[in-house]
């Protein structure tokens, strides 16, 4: 017999799976992964609309920058991931009767419909499974870090890179200079 609680954790954990999945393979910042909203997801073409951000006060707010706002596309893998999630996330909603869940249309929602709040976010997310994996105080930027290296390192040119990321080209380079000797050393 399954009880609601472990239901819920069975919901939190789907949740936590798509929304890493999704910026390990997009360079998305925390914040414009947790108010990214399903409108703005074309599962058929394999792109997303980044155009917003959750604020420290967990509100739905602009983007970081003029740049920041920018559509990204998805891997294969990742758009079937959110196929299945969507379909998943409708089911929890309709299974506990909560009517104002697609009022909020979060992609990566808590369990009452509304955004993860950051905070959340850490404390039932991110730092459990960092502290299981011995990965030291790394934060979520870490990821979009690991995203935005890769990408030069397999010699992405840096204008790209910025374009996908809603960076300047100049940031891109003062951020990750340290990762072009090992680019420059596969380019040869």
């Amino acid at each position: 017999n399954t009880n609601i609680n472990d239901l819920w954790k069975i919901y939190n954990i789907r949740c936590y799976y798509a929304l890493l999945e999704t910026m390990f393979t997009t360079g998305m910042r925390i914040g414009e992964a947790l108010s990214l909203k399903w409108e703005n997801v074309d599962l058929k073409n394999k792109s997303i609309n980044i155009v917003s951000t959750l604020t420290s006060k967990n509100e739905v707010g602009t983007p970081k920058t003029e740049r920041s706002a920018r559509v990204n596309f998805l891997t294969n893998d990742v758009a079937k991931l959110l196929v299945v999630w969507q379909k998943e996330q409708a089911k929890f909603a309709k299974d506990f009767g909560i009517k104002d869940f697609k009022k909020y249309d979060f992609v990566f929602a808590n369990t009452r419909g509304s955004s993860i709040s950051y905070r959340n976010f850490l404390r039932r997310c991110w730092r459990p499974i960092r502290d299981k994996a011995n990965l030291g105080k790394i934060t979520p930027h870490s990821i979009r870090h690991t995203f935005v290296s890769q990408l030069i390192n397999s010699q992405v040119p840096i204008k790209l890179v910025a374009e996908l990321v809603g960076d300047k080209v100049e940031m891109i380079i003062g951020t990750y200079t340290h990762t072009l000797p090992e680019a420059r050393k596969q380019a040869i």
